[in-house]
């Protein structure tokens, strides 16, 4: 970790929370490790605590252009996981909790 990201990272916490309540928001929502497109807009997803889920994406492509664009089958094909959650090639992407949350676990 660079100075910069140092100092973002102590800027980040300096709104009161500190390493114990980071690292339990961490343990609290897994992070993918791995995600799997399927034809009818869903995501079948593996979580680093060992859960797997799937998320239907349907919902979200009505929204902006972003979520839009997800609509083509080849940018949807290119999810794959980033910083704990999903993303695809377009940048767009989805909250953690939301993936976790709103998922259906198997």
């Amino acid at each position: 970790m660079n100075r910069r990201q140092a100092e973002s990272h102590e800027s980040l916490l300096s709104d009161g929370r500190g390493a114990k309540e980071e690292k339990e928001r961490s343990e609290f929502n897994p992070e993918v490790v791995r995600v799997l497109p399927e034809a009818d807009y869903t995501l079948h997803l593996w979580f680093d605590s060992g859960e797997e889920s799937t998320l239907d994406m349907k919902p979200y492509l009505d929204g902006g252009p972003v979520f839009r664009a997800l609509r083509d089958p080849a940018m949807f094909n290119s999810v794959h996981p980033f910083m704990g959650t999903v993303q695809w090639n377009n940048n767009a992407d989805l909250c953690p909790d939301t993936v976790y949350l709103d998922s259906v676990k198997i």
